[in-house]
């Protein structure tokens, strides 16, 4: 093993590749919290609020519609117990009591909160040395990921209710997928091309869209949709004293805690953090962004939520270029600050 150190030397000694490792990713994950958001937190309501479909008993049906679904062969988390194990009557009933205890009391087992990170590399001409190019896939407990699959399925059903997720958006929806926007995307370009008119594309990439989820941000969001006091509760009890290791050539570091306030994702590899990021993501209505659009006398096509904001980034791109010209370095670094703190 080898790593890359600060001052560009290369080390090969065990102890001090291990710590690299663990001192790299902790830094990332334990970023500071950007406290022009604190006024928007604090104005969260405080009152209990009850929702007789979210607050209900977890049922046998919701917990094997999980159990189901889950796909064998997975790596499992600190507890070595995979997924088969759970795919039998006596380990699904034992499922559903656990997960009514936890649901109701707000809490969950501590082991749940830990989880491996094992670093996958981004691409092949990346510096294998630096733990930076590397991309984390937190290794949790198989319960705790069947148990955010259950919240993750009430969640889902509720913000369907509400409207909350716009109808363009297919990213991170059952039976929907970014390859039909893609399809479209294709369809205008080519129409286009027979109408021998110029199309214009924007493919933006949200630097450490997960990592960065400010996570005090995205619960007063979800509070201000009204979901109910129980479940954010069950989503607040995910995020509470997280702690997780880095697993290197089969060598484990020291577990680290992780700030639950603090701009974080790899406390849990769920499908919570994704409805999480497609909130994030669709701070904006259509229609809002539309009317930017219409107003700073953009012509273009809105396919989805997702492109959408891409056109916002344009205009901030346009806006900058034409009043200052900037560098091509400068375009990179927008930051599209609303409510969304994401940077490209």
């Amino acid at each position: 093993m080898e790593i890359k150190l600060n001052d560009g030397s290369i080390c090969d000694d065990k102890d001090i590749v291990i710590n690299k490792w663990k001192y790299d990713f902790k830094e990332m994950l334990n970023k500071n919290s950007d406290t022009s958001i604190s006024n928007e937190i604090e104005n969260c309501n405080s009152d209990i609020i009850c929702d007789e479909i979210l607050d209900g008993e977890i049922t046998s049906s919701e917990v094997y519609n999980v159990v189901k679904i889950s796909k064998c062969g997975k790596s499992p988390g600190v507890d070595d117990i995979p997924v088969e194990l759970y795919k039998n009557p006596t380990a699904l009933n034992a499922l559903i009591r656990v997960f009514n205890i936890c649901y109701n009391s707000g809490k969950v087992p501590a082991m749940w909160n830990k989880c491996i990170i094992t670093p996958i590399p981004k691409s092949s001409t990346a510096d294998p040395r630096d733990p930076m190019s590397y991309r984390g896939i937190s290794l949790a407990p198989v319960a705790y990921k069947l148990y955010c699959g259950v919240l993750n399925a009430r969640l889902t059903g509720k913000l369907t209710e509400l409207e909350v997720i716009n109808d363009e958006q297919n990213g991170f929806r059952k039976s929907r997928s970014t390859i039909d926007h893609l399809s479209t995307l294709t369809t205008i370009i080519e129409t286009r091309k027979l109408c021998k008119l110029s199309t214009f594309c924007a493919f933006v990439d949200f630097k450490k869209a997960y990592d960065w989820v400010n996570r005090n941000l995205l619960f007063s969001k979800l509070e201000s949709l009204g979901l109910s006091t129980k479940m954010l509760n069950a989503l607040h009890s995910l995020y509470f004293n997280v702690q997780s290791c880095v697993k290197i050539n089969g060598n484990l570091t020291d577990c680290t805690e992780i700030n639950h306030d603090n701009n974080t994702s790899y406390t849990c590899n769920s499908h919570v953090d994704e409805i999480f990021v497609v909130l994030k993501k669709t701070g904006n209505s259509i229609a809002e962004i539309e009317d930017e659009i219409n107003d700073n006398r953009i012509l273009g096509v809105v396919v989805g939520c997702s492109l959408a904001l891409i056109f916002l980034v344009i205009l901030c791109i346009a806006y900058t270029y034409f009043k200052n010209k900037p560098t091509y370095r400068q375009q990179r670094d927008i930051v599209y600050q609303p409510n969304l703190q994401l940077k490209i």
